[in-house]
C-alpha cells in the first residue's frame, strides 16, 4: 500500500473499480518500460491497479489519479486542457516521485496537443489520444 504522506492523504474514488478497468491498458503501457530506451513497451503487463485520488496538505498538492500495482509500483496521472504542457504542470508529479523514490514508475500529464513532451525524470506529457491507441 502507498505510504502515508501525513495530513490529508489518499482518497479512494467511489467509482474506482469501473475506472480501474478503463485505465488498465494505459496503466500497463506506462508500467512496463523498455530498459534501454525508458519508453513504454506495450503489452507486457496485465496488472489491474488500485486507484487513488491524491489530495494533500488541504489541497495544496493534488494529483488526479494515482495507480498502484500489486507489487507497489506507482503511475501518477494529471490531465490538462493545454496543448503545450510545461514542467510547471507536472510539479505535483515530481513531488510524488521524490517522495516515493523507485516505487514511482511513471508520471504522465495527458494534454490536448499532438506529441510527447519530456517533463523530467520518469515524467512525460502525452496526447490524450494515447489512451485509445499507440503514441
Amino acid at each position: 500500500a502507498l505510504p502515508s504522506l501525513g495530513g490529508e492523504d489518499w482518497l479512494v474514488p467511489a467509482r474506482a473499480q469501473a475506472t480501474a478497468i478503463a485505465i488498465t491498458p494505459v496503466f500497463n503501457t506506462l508500467l512496463e518500460r523498455d530498459e534501454k530506451t525508458g519508453l513504454p513497451a506495450p503489452g507486457l503487463a496485465t496488472t489491474q491497479p488500485v486507484l487513488y485520488h491524491l489530495r494533500h496538505e488541504g489541497g495544496r498538492r493534488e494529483i488526479a489519479l494515482v495507480a498502484e500495482a500489486p507489487d507497489g509500483r506507482v503511475v501518477a496521472i494529471e490531465i490538462k486542457s493545454s496543448a503545450a504542457p510545461t514542467k510547471n504542470d507536472a510539479v505535483h508529479l515530481a513531488w510524488l516521485r521524490d517522495r516515493l523514490g523507485d516505487a514511482f514508475t511513471a508520471g504522465v500529464v495527458f494534454h490536448t496537443g499532438p506529441r510527447r513532451i519530456p517533463l523530467g525524470d520518469r515524467i512525460e506529457a502525452l496526447p490524450i489520444a494515447a489512451i485509445w491507441g499507440p503514441r
